[in-house]
C-alpha cells in the first residue's frame, strides 16, 4: 500500500540552521496524525515540504505517490496555513470561488456554499472578508483547503482564534472528513484537540523526531504502586528496562511504560523480593507525555515559519 506521506532522511537548513534533521515519517491512507512540537521544532518547515513550497536540503518525501509539490496531485491536496490572509474586499463565497477558479477546480456555488456551512460561515457568506473576526478567518482558510474534497488535507493550526464552541465544531469537522477517508497531518499546540481527533502523534523537537505514540492502541502508560522492601538495585533495573521510576516512603511511581508492560514489572518487583500491596496503572495524558518529552522547553524560532 502506498503511503500518503512518505520522507525519508528529510532535512532542511536555513543558512547556518538546521531546522529539521533526518525526518522519517509515514502516514498511512485515512489517518490522521497529529504533528506536535515547541516553536521552532520543524513542523511547518516538514509542512511546506510536504506541500512543494519549499526543497529539502537533504533526504526525499513524498505524498500520494510522487514527489512533494508534482503537479499531478495538487489537486488532491489542501492547505489551511496558521496565518491565512484574504482579500478583504471579497466576500466569503467570492474568496473560495477566487480560490477555485485559481486551482483549477471545479464546483457550484452551491456546492462551495456547502463548504461553508460545513466550517460554520453559511450565515456570513456574502459579508465581505475584511470585517472577519480572526476565528472566522481561520475557518474561511479552512473552507478553501476543503475545495475540490482533497485526498490529503495539511492543517495548520485550524483552531487558532476559535472559542470553546468553534474548537468543538472544528474537532467535529475533522472527525467527519477522517470518516470519509481523508488522510490529515495536523499541526497544532492544543493538545488536547490532538488527543481527541489524532490516531496517532509524532513529536519534533529541535528538527528532530523525538517520539511517536500511537493514540489507538495506548492503555496503561504510568503506574502507582505500593511496595513494600524495594531495594535499590531493583530501582535501577527498572530504569535500564527505560521507565521513569521514582519512590516516595511505600510509593513507586513508574511512567514510560509501553502497552502490555505492566506483568514484566511486576514480576521484577516480586523476583526481587519486594512485596507488592497495590498496583494501579494509570493513563498518562497526551500533554505529560509532551512535556516530559521536550523537558518543559522550547527550541530555536522556526525561521520562515
Amino acid at each position: 500500500m502506498t503511503c500518503a506521506i512518505e520522507t525519508i532522511k528529510l532535512t532542511h537548513r536555513y543558512a547556518r540552521l538546521e531546522a529539521l534533521k533526518d525526518l522519517d515519517l509515514s502516514v498511512a491512507p485515512g489517518e490522521c496524525v497529529g504533528l506536535l512540537g515547541s516553536n521552532g521544532a520543524g513542523k511547518s518547515t516538514t509542512m511546506k515540504i510536504l506541500l512543494g513550497l519549499l526543497r529539502p536540503t537533504e533526504g526525499r518525501a513524498a505524498v500520494l505517490g510522487h514527489p512533494a509539490g508534482h503537479q499531478s496531485i495538487r489537486g488532491r491536496v489542501g492547505y489551511s496555513p496558521e496565518t491565512p490572509h484574504f482579500y478583504p474586499f471579497l466576500t466569503a463565497l467570492e474568496t473560495l470561488d477566487f480560490f477555485r477558479r485559481l486551482s483549477g477546480l471545479t464546483a457550484s456555488a452551491a456546492e462551495m456554499e456547502g463548504t461553508l456551512a460545513a466550517v460554520g460561515l453559511a450565515a456570513v457568506a456574502h459579508v465581505r472578508v475584511g470585517g472577519f473576526s480572526k476565528g472566522m478567518v481561520q475557518r474561511l482558510a479552512v473552507a478553501q483547503a476543503l475545495l475540490g474534497n482533497p485526498d490529503l488535507l495539511f492543517l495548520d493550526e485550524p483552531s487558532s482564534g476559535l472559542d470553546p464552541a468553534g474548537r468543538v465544531e472544528m474537532r467535529s469537522l475533522i472527525r467527519r472528513l477522517k470518516a470519509r477517508g481523508t488522510t490529515i497531518l495536523l499541526s497544532t499546540h492544543i493538545i488536547g484537540d490532538v488527543e481527541e481527533v489524532a490516531d496517532r502523534v509524532v513529536m519534533l523537537k529541535a528538527g528532530r523526531l523525538v517520539d511517536v505514540c500511537d493514540l489507538q492502541t495506548r492503555s496503561a502508560l504510568g503506574v502507582t504502586a505500593r511496595v513494600d522492601g524495594l531495594r535499590p538495585e531493583t530501582l535501577e533495573a527498572l530504569r535500564a528496562m527505560g521507565l521513569h521510576a521514582s519512590v516516595e516512603g511505600e510509593t513507586l511511581q513508574l511512567a514510560g511504560l509501553e502497552p502490555g508492560q505492566e506483568p514484566a514489572v511486576v514480576a521484577r518487583l516480586v523476583g526481587d523480593g519486594a512485596r507488592v500491596f497495590s498496583f494501579t496503572p494509570m493513563r498518562v495524558s497526551l500533554e505529560q507525555r509532551f512535556l516530559r518529552v521536550m523537558g518543559g522547553g522550547a527550541d530555536h524560532d522556526d525561521i520562515g515559519c
